[in-house]
């Protein structure tokens, strides 16, 4: 997919190298990282317990989850500046959203009076209830 100018907040953003660019300035603070954070807590784990997992398991649940939350912050970010997707993405959502109503509008209309009512008549070229004048009062 290609950036194209009027949707990107930074057209050079639209490149796949832009999308890695210095990303390698977070992995090593990671690796930094982790390994600390790990020799801080390991002292106090081991003991605790909570809804059956240990508190080391936890430890590691939330730092697994930080670093995946923050790869799909990364990602969405750079494809939003270098593609604009959350911006398309929201302008299809909308157009959907406001075309169910008025599909379900059209579709309840002509399901409660039908097009062989006999107000319907008169638009629809029909005699209205079915071509009989049984129904008629």
């Amino acid at each position: 997919m290609k950036a194209t100018p009027e949707y990107a907040s930074i057209p050079e953003a639209g490149t796949p190298r832009f999308l890695f660019h210095r990303q390698w300035l977070h992995l090593a603070g990671l690796v930094l990282l982790v390994p600390i954070c790990w020799a801080f807590a390991a002292p106090a784990l081991g003991d605790g317990e909570w809804l059956g997992f240990s508190d080391t398991e936890w430890f590691w649940a939330s730092i697994v989850t930080a670093i995946v939350h923050q790869v799909i912050v990364a990602f969405v970010f750079r494809t939003q500046l270098g593609w604009s997707i959350l911006t398309r993405g929201f302008e299809l959502a909308a157009g959907t959203a406001l075309m169910i109503p008025a599909v379900y509008a059209g579709y309840s209309v002509g399901g409660y009076f039908g097009t062989e009512a006999p107000d319907m008549a008169l638009i629809y070229g029909g005699t209205g209830n079915s071509g009989s004048d049984e129904n008629l009062t």
